[in-house]
């Protein structure tokens, strides 16, 4: 593992562990952010054997953000290496650097458990003002709420609206119908409609699978949420 520090503020500023897969990228973020006042650079990883043992380490800064690539071991693979990191160090706040990832694929990172999104196109006042306040974020780690991260992850991108979401949510959860319309303060038939577009939006056969078609296009967020 390179470890690169931060000579302009020595022991100041938001301790930065980048693990980004591609050399070239990781060099290219740590020289950015070691210009930057509000952050201290801590290491690089570009495997996932060097940052297992950075976060190892017992001598390494507390609490601290890992700005993570989503394709650092493989998209499939992030949500569970997200959920073993978490696990190793409680008081890290994972950033999530997405690319080409597939909306689904953040879509799980996001439910493990990461304190902000950031894409790696944003310009380095985005990325610094994202790390900063996820590193000085206290008790909750998550620097917005799920629902506004998937949001803000599928706007332009999913073709369901807002209500129509909320029903297949509800399927997903088990409601009936009338359940459905007294959860969303609709009528039935309002509800049927929702539920009758989203399953020609989503070229489903019935209600439960478009839902989960949603969830696999990350359109919805993955797992079971109450009404």
């Amino acid at each position: 593992m390179g470890t690169v520090s931060n000579p302009a503020s020595p022991g100041v500023g938001i301790p930065v562990l980048i693990a980004v897969r591609h050399s070239l990228v990781s060099s290219a973020l740590a020289a950015l952010l070691a210009d930057a006042a509000e952050v201290r650079i801590r290491g690089t990883a570009v495997t996932v054997a060097e940052l297992e043992s950075s976060l190892d380490d017992p001598a390494a800064a507390s609490p601290f953000v890992l700005l993570l690539d989503a394709e650092f071991d493989g998209a499939d693979h992030t949500p569970q290496l997200i959920a073993r990191l978490s696990a190793l160090r409680p008081d890290m706040r994972v950033v999530l650097c997405t690319g080409e990832t597939a909306p689904s694929r953040i879509a799980a990172a996001i439910s493990s458990g990461i304190a902000a999104l950031v894409e790696l196109s944003a310009s380095p006042e985005e990325l610094i003002a994202t790390i900063v306040a996820a590193g000085t974020r206290r008790g909750d780690t998550t620097l917005l709420p799920r629902g506004q991260m998937f949001r803000l992850l599928n706007r332009g991108t999913s073709p369901l609206t807002e209500r129509e979401a909320d029903a297949l949510r509800a399927v997903r959860s088990g409601l009936s119908t009338e359940e459905i319309a007294r959860s969303l303060f609709l009528s039935a038939g309002t509800v049927r409609n929702l539920l009758s577009s989203a399953i020609q939006k989503t070229h489903a056969r019935n209600r439960y699978l478009a839902a989960e078609a949603a969830v696999d296009r990350g359109w919805l967020e993955p797992g079971v949420h109450a009404a």
